[in-house]
């Protein structure tokens, strides 16, 4: 009997439910696209950690809320119609691995690539650690493969 019991328990420290993990990321990413699309930059800063990281491509990485912030003021004017899709998410206890794509008008240009974050989970909250992205386009120039 005390073996069917342990059976029927559920595991220690089972971790964050997967389903709910994916809601409150995707609530972020709606409010992280809405800050890029309405030119705020502190807007997109607060989702990320305090010592948050943006590896965006053509550029030095942004450590830190206050440089993503100003870092990021200038590329944030030139943003709209950001849209991001998560296309798989894997939750690690407090950390969460998405991997997405996503499509956006950078002035006159429309853009699309692909991204990957890591994000931790602070006081409650799930906010973008490490943001890398890059675009899927050729360089202009480049050859046509």
């Amino acid at each position: 009997i005390v073996l069917l019991v342990i059976g029927c328990a559920p595991p220690p420290n089972a971790g964050p439910d997967p389903g709910e993990v994916r809601a409150a990321i995707d609530e972020v990413n709606a409010r992280l696209s809405k800050a890029f699309n309405d030119n705020d930059p502190a807007g997109v800063a607060a989702c990320y950690t305090e010592d948050g990281v943006v590896m965006a491509p053509n550029a030095p990485a942004l450590r830190g809320r206050a440089n993503i912030e100003q870092g990021l003021g200038p590329e944030i004017a030139l943003v709209s119609n950001l849209e991001l899709t998560t296309k798989k998410l894997e939750v690690l206890g407090d950390t969460a691995i998405e991997e997405g794509t996503y499509t956006v008008d950078l002035g006159p240009i429309a853009d699309r690539g692909k991204y990957v974050v890591i994000w931790k989970n602070v006081g409650g909250q799930w906010l973008l650690h490490y943001d890398v992205w890059n675009s899927d386009q050729p360089l202009p120039g480049a050859p046509e493969e």
